[in-house]
């Protein structure tokens, strides 16, 4: 999934925790409940997806590639001892038939490799008799062609999974078409909250956005205002804690607005953060904010006094 799908995805699931939290709110606007609904199926279907393309992706081509790099070491180790055989038996031919080196093996296809490997078992398994000598017996020939077999096998799974990882991308690609369309329809009906549910509102306009690619060091800018006056707030409190499976090992930071409201990061581990926006005299507000490496999140708070 490229970083933008990505990120989009994020912001889908930020959406949906912060709708769940308004939802008897939200629900309220005309149309909501419905296009919610079909927002909800359609993550649903991403994640599903998404495990399907991880189950395709991890594991199959560190296994292949530890299986060719066994493979290659036999066939090396092979070489040698029937180079060796037909050294010492004037057998140009089959020196030459055999020979390969680890640069050679390396860089061809797999099919090629495969069949390289074939060969070399093949022209080891004719010589097998005298070969003994030589330190090679059946024993090593059956490992040999054990992994022949095996890494074969792997051939065309290798053109499944890219298949497989490119339909799922696809599909992928479409849900989040799907949701862009839904998510441009909650924008409008948000505004609907604009002066009666100013909590709702800032907080929507907060997460409903996708971060921006850019070259600066920083992960993170964040402003915050006086609602009523639009004035810089100096000294608030912002708690970011990582959501999820990393939440515990990241730990919590705690950073203060400047005197002119701003707050730079330029650190933060990517994943969805949890922020407590804090100041005595005002109102406590938790947001939601993406954090995608190589790219700058934005949040903007207005608090209100209470």
């Amino acid at each position: 999934m490229s970083n933008r799908l990505e990120s989009k995805y994020l912001m889908n699931l930020s959406i949906q925790g912060f709708v769940n939290k308004f939802l008897a709110v939200l629900l309220t606007l005309p149309g909501f409940a419905e296009l919610y609904a079909l927002f909800q199926a359609n993550i649903e279907k991403m994640q599903g997806l998404r495990q399907v393309k991880e189950t395709n992706t991890s594991g199959v081509g560190k296994s292949d590639g530890q299986l060719k790099t066994k493979l290659i070491d036999q066939a090396l180790d092979l070489i040698r001892k029937v180079v060796a055989y037909a050294g010492m038996n004037n057998n140009e031919i089959l020196a030459k038939e055999v020979y390969y080196s680890k640069s050679n093996l390396e860089a061809c296809s797999k099919a090629k490799l495969r069949d390289r490997c074939q060969l070399i078992y093949d022209k080891a398994s004719a010589n097998l008799k005298p070969l003994t000598d030589y330190y090679v017996n059946a024993e090593t020939l059956d490992a040999f062609k054990v992994n022949i077999d095996l890494f074969s096998g792997t051939i065309p799974n290798t053109r499944l999974n890219k298949n497989t990882k490119k339909t799922v991308s696809s599909q992928l690609a479409q849900l989040q078409l799907e949701n862009d369309k839904i998510i441009d329809k909650f924008d409008l009906l948000i505004e609907i909250l604009h002066n009666t549910q100013s909590e709702i509102y800032n907080g929507y306009k907060n997460i409903s956005h996708v971060v921006e690619t850019t070259k600066s060091p920083l992960a993170a800018k964040c402003s915050v205002i006086d609602a009523e006056t639009k004035l810089p707030l100096k000294g608030v409190s912002f708690v970011f804690a990582l959501e999820g499976t990393m939440a515990k090992q990241n730990g919590k930071l705690e950073k203060k607005s400047a005197p002119k409201g701003g707050l730079h990061i330029k650190s933060l581990a990517e994943g969805v953060y949890h922020v407590t926006v804090s100041k005595i005299g005002y109102v406590t507000q938790e947001l939601k904010l993406i954090i995608t490496n190589g790219e700058l999140s934005y949040l903007e708070v207005a608090l209100v006094k209470g």
